[in-house]
């Protein structure tokens, strides 16, 4: 009788390893479909930036840090400038490489904190976390100034309007 259990307990042993191992290759595969998906879910496929959805979550996380810590926090909005006229008249993919290089531009010159999104087509949003209005104006400055000099490729150069504001408690 112990010679059959312990046989059976050393066979059921071997399974639980088995199945051990099959899980773990179970988990692991799915936590990187989770990654990917969680990816194609947050970020815009053309930018690589965050989506809409993507910074509204880490907009009021940033807010509730803010409060917690009486920081200062500015949000900076750009839309390119007759962005329909560069699709109409040089086609949709260069309008794309317009987009990717206004993606480029912009993190060159934001900080590791703040956060940028590709808000809506020719649309960009910016958080700058413990920045004041007046950071958000000459850093809006600097972009738009780096923006209306860059060669989009052929000569193409655009141009930007901005919108710079202080977030406040309440807002």
């Amino acid at each position: 009788q112990r010679e059959l259990i312990s046989l059976s307990y050393s066979k059921w042993s071997i399974l639980m390893r088995e199945y051990s191992s099959e899980l773990s290759e179970i988990n692991n595969l799915l936590e990187k479909k989770t990654k990917k998906y969680e990816k194609m879910a947050t970020t815009d496929q053309l930018t690589g930036l965050y989506n809409r959805y993507k910074f509204t979550e880490l907009f009021n996380s940033e807010y509730r840090t803010m409060k917690q810590r009486d920081n200062h926090m500015t949000l900076m909005m750009l839309d390119i400038d007759y962005f329909k006229i560069v699709n109409d008249k040089h086609g949709h993919n260069v309008g794309d490489t317009v987009l990717l290089q206004t993606s480029n531009i912009l993190l060159k010159y934001l900080r590791n904190v703040d956060i940028v999104s590709r808000w809506g087509g020719e649309e960009f949003v910016v958080l700058l976390p413990t920045a004041t209005k007046e950071n958000g104006v000459k850093l809006a400055e600097k972009i738009r100034e780096s923006l209306s000099v860059y060669d989009m490729g052929n000569g193409l150069k655009i141009t930007a309007s901005f919108g710079i504001t202080e977030v406040k408690v309440g807002d």
